[in-house]
C-alpha cells in the first residue's frame, strides 16, 4: 500500500483529493493543512511516504519552501512532489520545477487529470490475491525450484516469516519490496509473509530480518510474529522432506 500525504488548506479540496484516491485503491493518505510542521521535523512525518501532494500558496512556507527544504536531506529529497495548485502562470511553474516537483496541476482540474498522473509515478495500488498470494501447490512449486537452484549450486537458501495483521500485509508488502534484491520472493502463504532469500547465509539472513523490522516498525505497523530459517545442503534432503520442513515453517 502506498503512502500518500496531501499539503492543502481548503478543506474541501482535502476531501475531493482524499475521497478520490481512496476510492480508487490508496488507501494509506495523511492530511495537513500547512507544510510548516513538515518542514521543522521532516522524520515525523515522511518515513514511509512515496508521494506529496502539496499545493503552493500554503499558511506560513509554501510547497515550494518545504521542496527546497527536503532537497537538502537525502532521506527525503527523492520523495516525488506534484504541486495542485491555482497559479497557472510560467514564472511559478517554472520555480516549481526548478525546485524538483515531478509535475503540476493546474486548479481546476478533472479527475482522471490526477489519477494518470497519480498511476504513472506509483502504478496501481498492490493486488495481493494477484501477485502474492500463494495456495499451497503454487508455494511448493516455488520452494522446490528455489531448494534445487541451492542444491546444484552447493549455496544457502534462507527464509523469513513475517506475521502482521491482515489489514497491514498490502502495506507491509510495500515496505519489503524496498528492502530486497531482484532475486527473492514476496509470498502470502496461510496468511504469513514470507522472504525467500536465494544466496543468504545465517549472517545475511540477520542483517535483512533487521533491516525489515526496522522499517515496518517505523510505519507505525505492530509485528505480530517473526522466524526465519537458513538451509545449506551439508545434509542433503530429499525434496519431499524439505518442502515438509518449510511448510511447517510456514504455518
Amino acid at each position: 500500500m502506498f503512502k500518500i500525504i496531501i499539503i492543502e488548506d481548503s478543506s474541501f479540496m482535502r476531501a475531493r483529493l482524499t475521497n478520490l484516491l481512496q476510492d480508487n485503491g490508496y488507501n494509506q493518505i495523511d492530511n495537513f493543512v500547512s507544510a510548516d510542521d513538515i518542514g521543522r521535523k521532516p522524520h515525523l512525518y515522511l518515513n514511509g511516504v512515496d508521494l506529496v501532494l502539496a499545493d503552493i500558496q500554503l499558511p506560513g512556507i509554501s510547497g515550494i519552501d518545504l521542496l527546497n527544504i527536503l532537497n537538502k536531506d537525502p532521506r527525503y529529497s527523492k520523495i516525488p512532489f506534484i504541486f495542485i495548485s491555482g497559479y497557472g502562470d510560467i514564472t511559478t511553474i517554472n520555480k516549481a520545477v526548478m525546485a524538483g516537483a515531478v509535475d503540476y496541476i493546474v486548479k481546476p482540474f478533472e479527475n482522471t487529470t490526477l489519477l494518470e498522473k497519480v498511476k504513472r509515478i506509483l502504478g496501481q495500488p498492490y493486488q495481493i490475491s494477484k501477485d502474492y498470494d500463494y495456495n499451497d501447490d503454487k508455494f511448493t512449486k516455488i520452494i522446490l525450484m528455489e531448494y534445487q537452484r541451492a542444491t546444484r549450486g552447493n549455496q544457502p537458501l534462507s527464509f523469513l516469516k513475517l506475521k502482521v495483521d491482515n489489514t497491514n500485509i498490502s502495506f507491509c508488502i510495500s515496505i519489503i519490496i524496498k528492502q530486497i534484491r531482484v532475486i527473492d520472493t514476496i509470498c502470502v502463504f496461510k496468511n504469513n509473509i514470507i522472504v525467500i532469500l536465494p544466496l543468504t547465509n545465517d549472517s545475511g539472513l540477520v542483517v535483512v530480518e533487521n533491516k525489515l523490522k526496522a522499517q515496518i516498525l517505523e510505519n507505525n505497523m505492530d509485528i505480530l510474529g517473526i522466524n526465519s530459517f537458513t538451509y545449506f545442503n551439508e545434509n542433503e534432503l530429499n525434496n519431499g522432506d524439505f518442502i515438509n520442513i518449510i511448510l511447517e515453517f510456514s504455518k
